[in-house]
């Protein structure tokens, strides 16, 4: 794992694609980049496991397969000695089955020997954008808060950022705290105590949530 100064030191902007689906196109685009397959890539960019793109437009992208993308384009790419970088490292997401996030395929790629970059939370490099463009706009970092359902991603991030941080307890740890994926539910006192207790008291959060939209 690198959390280098500058983790986007890469030869060239052609990027093997693990995408969220019907952004990506506009997503590597605005960062100066192009798609590309296993052979042209100067790197892999993991967002999401919805799709695989190795090319512009609708035939550009196929779905994520755990033995075609998991296994044998790592394989290739790590072949060809290409970097990872993680946009966002969760493991699972609360869709109520804890299906994979980008996390799982950067795991297994370190375990290759590959170069893995973190840059998505909790790893620095993103709080520093964030908080520099706020600071830009005159909003001090004690007027931010962050907002998640990851105790290892969003408030462990946060909480080394110097931010205060809001749990919302529906989300991935909702069965670990008695409390139903994806529905409004307060846990109880006892069982968000026994918790939390389970990790570092500098780790967290400074306020809990039972749910949070925006309008």
């Amino acid at each position: 794992m690198i959390e280098a100064a500058d983790p986007f030191a890469i030869a060239g902007g052609a990027c093997i694609v693990y995408g969220n689906g019907d952004d990506d196109d506009e997503y590597v685009s605005s960062a100066g980049c192009e798609p590309a397959d296993v052979e042209r890539a100067h790197f892999i960019l993991a967002r999401g496991l919805f799709e695989v793109r190795t090319g512009r437009g609708p035939d550009g992208a196929v779905p994520f397969d755990a033995r075609a993308h998991g296994d044998e384009l790592l394989v290739a790419a790590h072949a060809r000695g290409l970097p990872m970088i993680v946009a966002n490292p969760d493991l699972v997401r609360p869709d109520g089955r804890d299906s994979p996030m980008p996390g799982v395929i950067a795991a297994r790629y370190e375990r290759m020997g590959g170069d893995v970059r973190y840059v998505g939370k909790p790893h620095a490099l993103v709080y520093a954008v964030a908080a520099a463009q706020l600071r830009d706009e005159g909003v001090p970092p004690a007027r931010v808060v962050a907002v998640g359902d990851s105790m290892e991603h969003d408030v462990l991030g946060a909480r080394r950022a110097g931010l205060d941080a809001i749990l919302i307890t529906g989300g991935v740890h909702a069965a670990e705290l008695g409390v139903r994926q994806g529905v409004a539910e307060t846990p109880s006192a006892e069982r968000l105590a026994a918790f939390l207790e389970r990790y570092p008291a500098d780790e967290w959060p400074t306020h809990v949530c039972a749910g949070f939209v925006l309008d």
